[in-house]
Formats: C-alpha cells, structure tokens, sequence
C-alpha cells in the first residue's frame, strides 16, 4: 500500500517521493491545524508528517501528541533561532545550513536523529536559449530596508564593474548573463546556488561555508569570493569576463553537478532512505511517553513569546491558549 505523507508548510520535494511510494497531501496554510484537522484534510490517518519549512511561526497544534512519524525540515536557521528548540518536538530533523546542525543535537534529539540534508534544484531549474545581454547580473531582492547588507554590496559593486540588477523569472534571465552574482545576505547557503547551477549559469557565490565545497568544487562547477574583499571580487570579475572558455567549460560542469547529485529527486530520496533505515515506531512511541515533558520542556515557552509578539489579536489568543493548556492533553 502506497505511503500518505501529510506536508505541512512547503512541499518542497513531494513530487519526487511519489515515485518512491509516497503520494503526498499538502495541508492548508492555517492559522493553527491539530491532527483532526490533518485526518480530514487527508481523507485518512497519514503514516507521516514533514513540516517543510515556511519561515513562519508554528502552527502544528498539539504535535507532541501526533501519532503518525513527524519530520522537520528546517531551512531558515540562520533567520529563527527557535528552531532548535521547536525541533525536539519532532522525531526527526533534517537541517539544509549544515554548520548549525550542533544546535540541535544533545538536547531530546540526538544525532541519529538529525541530518544534514542540503537546498537543491528544482524541476523549474533549466537552462534556456537567449542572447547574452548581461555581463554580471544579480536576481533578487534589493530593498535598502530589507536586504540592507546586499543592498549596500551590490551598490558598491556596481561602481566597479558592469553589474545589472533584476527581478523576474530567473531562468530566463540567467540565460543572458556572462556571469551570475549570488550575494548571501546572512551568510546562507541559500537557494541561489542550485538555481543559478541547474540553469546553466556560470555562478559566482560568496564562500559561506555550510556543506559549500563538499557539494562543489571552486573553480569548476563554480567560483566562489571573499565578500570582505571587494578588490579581490573585483579582480576576479574582470577575469572571467575575459575567459569566455573558463566561463564555459565551468557553467556546464556545475551543471552536470547538480543535475547528478544535487536535484529535488535526490533529496527526497535521501530522506526516504533514512526513514526507511530508522524504527519510526519506536522513536513515535518515545516521542508519545514523554509528550507532556516535551510540552513543557520545549513548546511551552514558544507559545507564550508568539502569544506576546504576534500582531494578530486572534493568532496571539491561539498561542495564549496553547500556553495555558495542559502538556498531557495533546
């Protein structure tokens, strides 16, 4: 019998575990949802749950006290520094920014129970046909308060070399660019990386660490920069708009890099293995004998901070509610 995953949040590879035997339902984008709610929305008990993360507060009511095996895919740990804490509520973790893997470990979950596992390419992804118009091109937000740190990058960038800023459907536009600017506002590896490599672009990308040179090389499936040292990003831009062969020969190797290893396929069924290498009953058996511990111990005091910071009057008494109740009652 098929499996029925129940994807809360982003459903970033559901697709792709269903050639696995996974058929996927994606749940509303409720302002709290709790397990009847989940049952009913699936048509029956779903044998698991991945949260994918949305960068949004928590909205599992009572998912301590699930049933069915709980997966959390945190993302934004460089923007949420309660993910951690929310995570031991899960029985497993899989973390994308791998140097902060050590803050989720040696507290309930321990490290069988976390992974690393990495951002990557998306079906949309591909390389398009178009005349090269731009020399070095940035896509993405450029708000002076939003993204003040990239703002003033690109800014003094731009004064230094021909840099095109834009917005839009990317694959299109790194299709026309010589050189493809990726600027990491937090220091993430962010989704840029595998975007910009599985349309075929030629990447140039901070070195922000996070797993980078494990999952490509520097100077064949891309470049990387010191975003400290504008004088040596400067330099560096100025040679590979020079060597168009350079240029070439390693936007088609990252390429081939993603497209072998780095692809929304492969993660989904780096997950599927290790679920299917774990005892799922077990840690869902441990997870329910001590629910009210974990209630206690890491939810707890979350609801309370959302009920004190949301701004929505009804959202804000949801979370009070979660607060006030009993960790025993899910």
């Amino acid at each position: 019998m098929t499996k029925l995953v129940a994807w809360a949040g982003n459903a970033y590879f559901a697709e792709s575990m269903r050639d696995l035997g996974y058929d996927s339902v994606l749940l509303p984008h409720a302002a709290m949802i709790g397990w009847p709610e989940i049952v009913a929305c699936c048509g029956r008990q779903p044998d698991m749950l991945v949260y994918g993360d949305i960068s949004a507060p928590p909205f599992l009511r009572g998912l301590e006290s699930f049933p069915c095996p709980t997966i959390f895919y945190a993302i934004d740990t460089h923007i949420h520094s309660w993910y951690p804490r929310y995570a031991q509520a899960f029985d497993l973790c899989c973390v994308a920014m791998r140097d902060h893997l050590p803050g989720f470990l040696g507290h309930r979950l321990q490290s069988r129970h976390v992974r690393w596992l990495p951002l990557f390419s998306r079906e949309q992804d591909r390389p398009m046909p178009g005349p090269l118009m731009d020399q070095v091109l940035f896509v993405g937000k450029n708000d002076p308060a939003l993204t003040p740190g990239r703002f003033q990058f690109l800014k003094a960038l731009g004064r230094r070399v021909p840099l095109t800023v834009r917005q839009g459907w990317y694959p299109e536009l790194y299709a026309r660019a010589k050189l493809v600017l990726n600027v990491s506002e937090h220091h993430d590896l962010n989704f840029r990386v595998f975007e910009a490599l599985g349309c075929g672009a030629c990447l140039l990308t901070p070195h922000v660490g996070h797993g980078l040179l494990e999952l490509f090389r520097d100077g064949e499936d891309l470049f990387t920069y010191d975003p400290e040292n504008m004088d040596g990003l400067v330099e560096l831009i100025g040679n590979l708009l020079r060597g168009e062969e350079r240029r070439t020969r390693v936007a088609r190797t990252g390429h081939a890099t993603v497209v072998s290893g780095h692809s929304a396929s492969h993660r989904a069924r780096a997950l599927c293995e290790w679920i299917d290498g774990v005892d799922v009953h077990e840690l869902v058996q441990l997870r329910l004998e001590g629910r009210g511990r974990i209630f206690e111990d890491w939810l707890r005091l979350l609801y309370l901070h959302f009920a004190e910071t949301e701004e929505s009057e009804a959202r804000a008494a949801m979370y009070l509610r979660d607060f006030a109740r009993s960790g025993r009652s899910g």
